[in-house]
């Protein structure tokens, strides 16, 4: 009996040892530190907020990030995107976890998606070139948009009518004037053009004195109608010439404006019901108007401000120098009145509409 009572109180230590074992694997177990996963961080490139360069990315937006992830305590993972619209596309579906870059907070994506506190405030601006020349195709559209075209097109049938007439009665008195008609068409055509441009001719009295008063009143017709077209087609470049510069916001209707797609620009234009193009990013867009495609970009005038497109440099090691000033000079022009809200915040997955 003795023997049974120790043998069962044997395996009861045995036991109990085992349980306290158990007990502070669990325990120093629990008090490991569990590896958290990289927060993904989505950004789009748009200067000065987020920039990259050759150590990584940089920029106001990414070192704001950077000091609150390292508060955090939180490793970062960045995710580039290549439109604002994709990036926002990924925040809400959780295939980030953070956006970063200059995203406009509004009404709209406030219900979708969570900001931080806004950390800077901004605008919209516009940006014009301003080496932008008058080519003929502009100075064409401008006169056939305010009717002198058609003006040119009567003109130009009143010639061709006197032009007619006058072959007609050459081969009817001289009989020196060409028999066939493309001949005779052709002197007689010169004939009008010569009177009309200089007021002068080597033609043939045929009439007499009643000749003569005719080539006189068709000099003076002469004159008003080259004075006539000399002086629609110099309002009209003198027009133009004035009515291009872009200084703000009433200068923008009839012009051809870009933004980028998914933008608030391109909502702000767009309510305001003014043509505009859409290009995927900024560089797009001022290519386009160094090319005078368009005749402004209305973009974020924090972005505008500091814009400055990439161009090749064969002095610099590997044949570029991050950002250099555009042959084509181009100007900022004064900040935009009001507008949706302006303020910016890094944004969490939710969902929103796509614009900047």
């Amino acid at each position: 009996m003795f023997t049974l009572e120790r043998c069962l109180f044997s395996r009861r230590i045995i036991w109990l040892g085992l349980l306290g074992l158990l007990l502070a694997w669990d325990s120093a177990r629990a008090a490991e530190p569990v590896a958290t996963p990289p927060l993904r961080v989505g950004v789009y490139v748009a200067a000065p907020f987020v920039m990259v360069g050759p150590y990584g990315y940089g920029g106001l937006a990414v070192d704001l990030w950077s000091a609150v992830g390292t508060k955090l305590g939180r490793k970062t993972e960045f995710v580039r995107a290549s439109s604002l619209p994709e990036l926002l596309g990924a925040t809400r579906s959780g295939r980030i976890d953070i956006a970063v870059t200059n995203i406009f907070v509004t009404a709209e994506r406030a219900q979708q998606l969570s900001f931080t506190q806004p950390w800077f405030n901004g605008g919209l601006r516009i940006l014009v070139n301003e080496e932008r020349q008058i080519g003929p195709l502009s100075l064409l559209h401008d006169l056939h948009k305010l009717g002198y075209l058609m003006s040119y097109a009567w003109l130009g049938a009143g010639l061709l009518l006197i032009t007619l007439l006058l072959t007609l009665v050459e081969r009817r008195l001289d009989k020196e004037f060409p028999p066939q008609w493309w001949p005779g068409l052709a002197i007689s055509f010169y004939h009008v053009m010569a009177v009309t441009t200089t007021g002068k001719t080597s033609h043939k009295n045929l009439f007499g004195s009643l000749g003569t008063v005719l080539a006189a009143l068709w000099m003076a017709c002469s004159v008003a109608v080259m004075a006539y077209v000399t002086s629609t087609v110099t309002s009209v470049m003198t027009v133009n010439s004035i009515t291009s510069r872009i200084t703000g916001l009433g200068d923008l209707p009839g012009k051809r404006i870009g933004v980028e797609a998914g933008s608030l620009s391109e909502d702000h234009i767009a309510r305001l019901g003014l043509d505009y193009r859409t290009f995927a990013d900024l560089d797009q867009a001022v290519s386009a108007l160094t090319a005078q495609q368009i005749d402004a970009v209305v973009d974020d005038a924090a972005t505008l401000g500091v814009f400055r497109p990439a161009a090749p440099d064969p002095t610099h090691p590997g044949g570029r120098q991050g950002l250099r000033s555009p042959q084509v000079r181009l100007r900022p022009a004064a900040e935009q009145p009001p507008h949706p809200r302006r303020d910016r915040g890094p944004a969490v997955p939710g969902r929103g509409p796509d614009r900047r």
